[in-house]
């Protein structure tokens, strides 16, 4: 089995509570899923984050790796850092349907209303504090939705429909890192990039949005905060895209020495202590039987 991993080239948290709606965090080393008390009342306001991985690291692998049938999962760690969570809850994944910019803000460098201008994708734009792009929040393209009405507009745009949700259910006790399969949407986005194909067929990568069930119906309840390792983590722990696929080959011929039965002894005869992650490497793998 094939292993290929690849790294986002951008990603961001956005808020809505009041104070950081404009707030932007392109640079911060975690993802946000909070649920932030309200100032002057009992609300609950969400978090969401963004992450998108490049079309030409997409295009290579596709082009130049795979063979055969393949498989993709989203995978984010989180961190230690998790508190007041409920018994249970559900994250979803859906695709985004604009674009947007990263940004080079902290939260630290606005945790208040500061009137600081941001220069990145937030809740409610998603390019910067200037030029003011704002999400989509009605009239929106076949098969995309938002969520958020009235005076609460923003928070993203995202494609709905089978093959555009994903979810995965966490119990309080369990590991919190996501880890979903999303094969029909790396297939969406790669029928766009290779064959010009539109929605429903083809989307094109404008990343992801990763968020919590009813963050938004729910905003009278405390949902606690859940923390992830982002790209700009000084960990190992970046967000990562695993694709895989069977690239094994088999020796049928008469002259091969199949064993059924018994037991055999392997080892990797170049095996290194150490490894780059931007070389490739041959693994040479020996067999025989134990005795």
């Amino acid at each position: 089995m094939a292993y290929y991993f690849l790294y986002p080239e951008k990603d961001s948290t956005i808020y809505s509570h009041p104070y950081r709606q404009d707030l932007n965090t392109g640079i911060v080393e975690t993802l946000s899923l909070a649920s932030e008390k309200g100032i002057d009342n009992d609300l609950y306001y969400p978090s969401r984050f963004l992450i998108q991985f490049k079309d030409s690291e997409l295009t290579s692998i596709i082009q130049n790796k795979i063979t055969g049938n393949f498989s993709a999962s989203l995978i984010t760690y989180a961190t230690e850092f998790s508190q007041n969570l409920p018994k249970t809850q559900i994250i979803e994944i859906y695709p985004i349907s604009q674009s947007w910019e990263s940004g080079t803000d902290r939260y630290l460098e606005r945790p208040y209303n500061n009137k600081v201008v941001s220069n990145g994708v937030s809740w409610l734009y998603t390019d910067d504090g200037t030029t003011k792009t704002s999400w989509e929040t009605s009239s929106f393209n076949s098969g995309t939705t938002g969520s958020f009405s009235g005076s609460d507009k923003g928070g993203g745009v995202w494609y709905t429909g089978s093959g555009f949700e994903f979810s995965q259910s966490f119990d309080i006790t369990q590991n919190l890192d996501i880890d979903l399969n999303i094969t029909s949407l790396i297939q969406k986005y790669s029928s766009s990039l290779f064959a010009s194909q539109t929605y429903p067929t083809g989307i094109p990568n404008n990343g992801i949005i990763i968020k919590r069930t009813n963050d938004v119906n729910n905003n009278t309840t405390d949902q606690g905060e859940l923390k992830y390792f982002s790209l700009d983590t000084h960990t190992i722990f970046s967000p990562t895209l695993a694709i895989k696929w069977d690239d094994s080959s088999y020796i049928t011929s008469s002259g091969a020495n199949i064993l059924t039965s018994g037991k055999i002894q392997l080892n990797i005869s170049n095996n290194k202590q150490e490894y780059r992650p931007s070389e490739e490497y041959t693994f040479r793998i020996n067999a025989r039987e134990q005795y």
